[in-house]
């Protein structure tokens, strides 16, 4: 039910194609049943799911990096025809110890560069063929380390605690674009 009612909302604000710049825009949604889990932590970073971005999305990544000490991240990264975009959020709060809210959230266009070379980084990774969840059994401290990817139809989460340095590379170039003071080379 939650599901329906996110689609219905998100999709009567979505934007037209022919909009000059496609930026997306977060409404919340107020339904309690759509805040479980994964539509929790979106809510927090004020960003909707991935599937319901606007038509003049081609192509979308959104890293969500919680470490247990330090203060939440959130980098979308998106392509729209010709230009590319980066949306940077930050929350006030310790992973572990209480998410806090939104404190930080600035957007910027991407260089071509900018954008290759994340999507270089993302196939060293192997992105698109990782299991979206590992087998390996949480650390005690440390982070969530969490990509969702939007391309052509496919929509893919990967979500590790103890990424593979190919995988971490990816993230934290994009936090790197951010400009956010975080202690993500300490995770």
């Amino acid at each position: 039910m939650a599901g329906l009612w996110t689609i219905r909302y998100y999709s009567r604000n979505k934007l037209s194609p022919n909009e000059p710049d496609c930026i997306p825009k977060y409404f919340p949604v107020s339904s309690s049943a759509a805040r479980e889990s994964w539509s929790s932590v979106l809510d927090r970073f004020q960003e909707m799911p991935l599937a319901e971005l606007p038509a003049c999305v081609d192509e979308s990544y959104r890293l969500i990096w919680i470490p247990t000490f330090h203060a939440p991240v959130s980098a979308r990264i998106w392509r729209s025809r010709e230009k590319q975009f980066l949306v940077t959020k930050q929350l006030d709060g310790k992973g572990a110890y209480g998410m806090g809210q939104l404190a930080v959230q600035n957007i910027r266009s991407l260089s071509d560069d900018e954008w290759n070379e994340f999507m270089r980084l993302l196939r060293q990774s192997g992105y698109w063929d990782l299991l979206s969840k590992d087998d390996s059994p949480p650390p005690n401290d440390g982070a969530t380390w969490i990509i969702e990817g939007s391309r052509n139809g496919q929509h893919h989460q990967v979500n590790r605690h103890a990424p593979s340095s190919e995988f971490r590379d990816a993230c934290a170039y994009l936090v790197s674009l951010s400009g956010l003071k975080t202690e993500i080379e300490r995770y």
